[in-house]
């Protein structure tokens, strides 16, 4: 019986998949391709490329578990919906080269092989008995110091809690926020010691807490502009929640579906575009069209070889302008282009520095497995770093995360809190 029900939850789970990907091609063929034409979203399917598209998207589910077991499986399953899904998608309904997707499948398969290879059980990561309230002390400490800086800046003079007015004030608080190292801490305070703490809390069971930090961070929302900034307390309460009574994958791209289907009926029923183009177009193919971009514009002109990061002392970076701007002229844009580790990495250095990167990726991510079998709740390695994993496959280099976005900080705060007694 227990296998019959293995059998169903894969079953279903599949299907998921599958619905995602339609639903993905649909708002392509009947939204993104009809209104972002211009913007280089063309619609010129080829039966042969789409066929490709879908065999290689089937081809990836093996990437997936219909049950997360680990901090890992939750990454490569964001990877094959957010990264490899949408790529396929563009690639099969447009004219588009089918090299960064292979490129990029390979990447996931390297990170799927080093997180699943066997391993030896007798290896022990040192243990800190003062960890947990080093990781605690510090984070709370680091939380008050940004709210003490908000006040002493002046920002709240700015103080804004309507979205539709987020980009009015964000350049104004940014320039006041972001001064000397307050730059680094307001990243690091949102995204990641805020969001132990009130993880930490729900571990706990302390929710007064929880409610006190889930409101420090409205506060942080407020004066900063950022929209995302107040959905991360949201994921890591709805992430504990659901973990508390399931560990299976299907959730993932339910939800992720039913906000594309929520998407393209605010289009159909109440002609309204902007829905669509936040969570279709900009979260899903933008990413994958920039994809193609940097693997189309450093085909044919220099690589960066990170002359613009730790080797910048060593060798001298061959644009004028930040590497963003540089693709974002490219496209006509003029804006800031970012992308995932995997443009970055080929941008740096082609071929070899996107499995540079995928190597990396995949230790890092093997290391946050064998930590999180150790007295870590799965949901909450899962939650803390679920923010910056999409950051790594849709807008950042692998760099720039580790260190700008926190996610060297969380992978050192999970480290710091795990227990004695390890369990392999």
């Amino acid at each position: 019986m227990a296998s019959k029900g293995n059998d169903s939850h894969n079953s279903k789970f599949i299907l998921a998949l599958i619905c995602y990907r339609c639903l993905l091609d649909f708002s392509y063929v009947f939204f993104v391709s009809k209104f972002y034409q211009y913007a280089g979203f063309k619609l010129t399917a080829d039966f042969s490329a789409y066929s490709i598209s879908w065999f290689l998207y089937l081809g990836c589910m093996f990437f997936t578990k219909s049950r997360i077991t680990k901090v890992s499986d939750s990454f490569l399953l964001l990877a094959v919906l957010s990264v490899i899904a949408p790529l396929t998608s563009l690639y099969g309904l447009d004219e588009r080269a089918i090299y960064p997707v292979a490129v990029t499948i390979l990447s996931i398969a390297m990170i799927y092989g080093i997180t699943n290879a066997n391993h030896s059980k007798s290896f022990r990561y040192l243990f800190l008995v003062q960890g947990r309230v080093i990781a605690v002390t510090a984070s709370i400490v680091s939380v008050l110091a940004l709210v003490v800086w908000v006040f002493v800046s002046g920002v709240t003079s700015n103080i804004n809690l309507d979205f539709t007015k987020v980009y009015e004030f964000r350049e104004t608080n940014t320039d006041i926020l972001n001064v000397g190292i307050a730059g680094y801490l307001n990243s690091w305070v949102t995204k990641v010691f805020n969001m132990f703490v009130i993880a930490f809390c729900l571990y706990k069971k302390r929710y007064i807490l929880v409610s006190t930090f889930v409101l420090i961070q409205v506060l942080f929302f407020s004066v900063m502009a950022v929209k995302s900034v107040i959905f991360y307390p949201v994921m890591i309460i709805g992430i504990w929640y659901y973990f508390r009574k399931s560990d299976l994958s299907i959730i993932i791209p339910t939800l992720l579906s039913l906000v594309i289907f929520a998407a393209i009926l605010s289009y159909l029923w109440i002609d309204d575009i902007r829905p669509a183009s936040w969570f279709i177009r900009r979260a899903f193919f933008v990413p994958a069209h920039l994809t193609f971009t940097y693997f189309e514009f450093f085909a044919d002109n220099p690589n960066v070889y990170w002359s613009n990061s730790i080797f910048s002392s060593f060798s001298e970076y061959p644009y004028t302008v930040p590497l963003s701007s540089v693709i974002g002229d490219f496209i006509g844009t003029g804006t800031n282009a970012n992308n995932g580790y995997i443009s970055s990495g080929y941008a740096h250095s082609g071929l070899f520095g996107v499995f540079i990167y995928s190597i990396i990726l995949g230790v890092t991510l093997r290391i946050l497995d064998r930590l999180c079998s150790s007295g870590i709740p799965l949901w909450m390695g899962v939650a803390l770093t679920m923010v910056p994993f999409r950051s790594l496959l849709t807008n950042s280099d692998l760099l720039v995360t580790m260190m700008t976005h926190g996610f060297l900080l969380t992978v050192i705060l999970l480290a710091l809190i795990r227990t004695k007694n390890e369990k392999y």
